[in-house]
């Protein structure tokens, strides 16, 4: 009987043997398998000792078994990497998701179709994140080659400044999620990154629009008035367009909630009532901040105060705006 049982007994080769073929099968699953295949061989290998033994093993062969699993699961196991045909397809099947001739999954079973190694994982990161470029997502978990990343954005570029530079947010706080989970290098997407903030640059001109039409129209005024209607009679009458990039400050909701109802539709400058309402009835007041943001001065209520449309200009443009 006991030779019975023993001979039903997995042996270390034959655990070994099975976690090898399994890992070596389902490659995509490889860190979820190393954790096993460290535990199964620990695990099985000590009961097989205690069984022959009836008694406890020794420390000495459980550090020995131990790291013999740990040995293992350091091997070197084949990966298999997504080849660069795969990006071009995934950009095809991503747009037809964007463009709305495809559901995310489809375009992710389609993906895996043509390249039945690559784990649903892989293929779902491959194909949203140029929908999430695309759509402006805040965050997302799984990354791509570098040259993906590549591909995607010179597409994306090919659709004007404002679509990239949303596109460039997306992609930005996708590195910084990596970076705060230390998943891996993430060096070569910060290069991706810097090389289409260049492109964006070039694309767009970098100016405060509001300050030189104030410079222009100074000149202008300076002009004398024939020399100004000259120039009129052969203007062209539709304005050419610039793309500005600009930064902006992500100011605090309920700041600005608090001080309108603390001022309760009356200005805090110079204490009239709102000039006009809203659309839906409430009054309309701007809320400036006293020290202002570009300067270090804080989005809060005691920085902030509610103004008529005039008082706020006049803060901004008046003899004694630097007042605050």
């Amino acid at each position: 009987m006991k030779k019975s049982l023993m001979a039903n007994e997995p042996t270390h080769t034959t655990v070994r043997a099975v976690i090898i073929s399994a890992r070596c099968g389902r490659t995509f699953e490889q860190n979820a398998l190393r954790s096993f295949a460290h535990v199964l061989v620990t695990v099985l290998n000590l009961s097989l000792l205690c069984r022959r033994r009836q008694r406890a093993p020794p420390l000495d062969s459980c550090i020995a078994m131990h790291n013999a699993s740990l040995s293992f699961e350091n091997q070197d196991m084949p990966r298999y990497l997504v080849p660069s045909s795969a990006f071009q397809l995934a950009l095809e099947l991503a747009r037809a998701v964007v463009a709305g001739g495809l559901q995310l999954p489809q375009a992710e079973r389609a993906l895996r179709d043509s390249y039945p190694e690559m784990s649903p994982r892989a293929a779902k990161g491959y194909i949203g994140s140029y929908v999430a470029m695309r759509r402006g997502a805040n965050c997302f978990a799984t990354t791509i080659a570098a040259n993906a990343w590549k591909l995607y954005l010179e597409d994306i570029a090919q659709d004007g400044a404002g679509p990239l530079s949303v596109a460039l947010d997306t992609f930005l706080s996708h590195i910084v999620y990596i970076q705060s989970k230390a998943k891996g290098p993430e060096a070569p997407l910060h290069q991706v990154h810097d090389e289409f903030v260049g492109v964006l640059k070039g694309m767009a001109v970098h100016e405060t629009v509001v300050e030189n039409l104030d410079a222009a129209v100074q000149k202008s005024l300076k002009s004398s008035t024939d020399e100004r209607r000259e120039r009129l009679a052969s203007a062209n009458r539709q304005p050419g367009q610039v793309v500005v990039l600009t930064r902006a400050f992500r100011r605090n909701p309920d700041v600005i909630a608090e001080v309108l109802l603390r001022a309760d539709g009356t200005c805090e400058g110079c204490g009239q009532s709102a000039p006009f309402q809203r659309s839906d009835g409430s009054p309309y007041l701007e809320v400036h901040h006293r020290r202002r943001l570009a300067d270090g001065g804080e989005d809060s209520v005691e920085n902030a105060m509610a103004l008529c449309p005039n008082c706020h200009r006049e803060r901004h443009f008046g003899i004694n705006h630097a007042n605050g």
